[in-house]
């Protein structure tokens, strides 16, 4: 194995052991692996250092907000290019409004300029249901030319189409050319309530804190609580960030009430306490 080769596969690990580490993405996780043996297979059967045969790349992403689609989709862009699979790896990320014109006629052109910006790397369009069926005659336009440039620039371009799941059976439905396009559809599922916690504990680390005992199990509470309201939209990851940001704001509010009090905060500054942690 010749060093280009063996720097490659230590980066490939480098970036896996990257992805591994964030919270979930089970499904994506196996789906870099898949990518990452297929190129080195490519490689065992010509040249170590030839471009891997180019495939499908592009995907479809469901789920509810804030399951970890945008950090899979950077994690994605560096694999890709590190495999060869992709030249470049810039991330483009667009909606409805970037891709049609105001007028008939525009909206191929504008699309067209769009992906243009996208070659090499991922374009990712966000709520792609949003264009539309057979009677947006608009979204259509940019739909087809998506369809023609997702073919022409296969091993140049990887698009990534985001949305709910049965918003997305609906929309591929409407056009027969269109599930083709996409290799395989990646859900995301909501985070669990040890993965809420894990991502929790991590904003607590990275702030320089640390959760007693007894507030680590009120948050435990408090997630439990957020996933058993199966009436309400899930937002998961922000979920956390949301209950992060208001223990930060009560911690800061105890804080003050203690030092105004007298009281000898010492080395507990830095320590999240129950009374912290808010119902929800």
């Amino acid at each position: 194995m010749n060093t280009r080769t063996m720097n490659n596969g230590n980066e490939q690990d480098s970036l896996l052991a990257e992805l591994d580490a964030l919270t979930g993405l089970g499904a994506v996780k196996a789906f870099a692996r898949s990518l990452v043996y297929y190129a080195a297979a490519e490689r065992m059967r010509k040249d170590p250092g030839a471009k891997p045969k180019e495939i499908n790349l592009n995907v479809i992403f469901t789920g509810n907000p804030g399951t970890g689609k945008t950090m899979a989709v950077r994690a994605l862009a560096k694999i890709m290019t590190t495999l060869g699979l992709l030249p470049a790896g810039q991330v483009v990320e667009v909606g409805r409004s970037a891709l049609v014109g105001e007028y008939i006629g525009q909206t191929t052109a504008k699309t067209n300029a769009l992906i243009d910006t996208a070659i090499g790397g991922i374009l990712v369009i966000e709520d792609i249901d949003q264009l539309g069926g057979n009677l947006d005659l608009f979204g259509q336009d940019a739909i087809n030319a998506l369809m023609k440039r997702m073919e022409d620039d296969r091993g140049r371009l990887m698009v990534i189409a985001t949305g709910y799941p049965a918003k997305i059976k609906a929309f591929m439905d409407s056009n027969p050319g269109l599930p083709s396009r996409f290799a395989r559809t990646i859900h995301f599922d909501d985070y669990s309530v040890p993965e809420l916690q894990m991502i929790f504990a991590e904003m607590v680390r990275k702030n320089g804190l640390t959760l007693s005992p007894e507030a680590e199990s009120a948050v435990e509470s408090c997630f439990a609580r957020i996933v058993a309201k199966p009436e309400i939209l899930r937002y998961n990851a922000r979920d956390a960030r949301n209950l992060f940001e208001q223990v930060l704001q009560r911690r800061s509010q105890r804080l003050v009430a203690q030092k105004q009090a007298g009281a000898d905060i010492g080395s507990r500054a830095a320590i999240i306490e129950p009374e912290d942690i808010p119902i929800v």
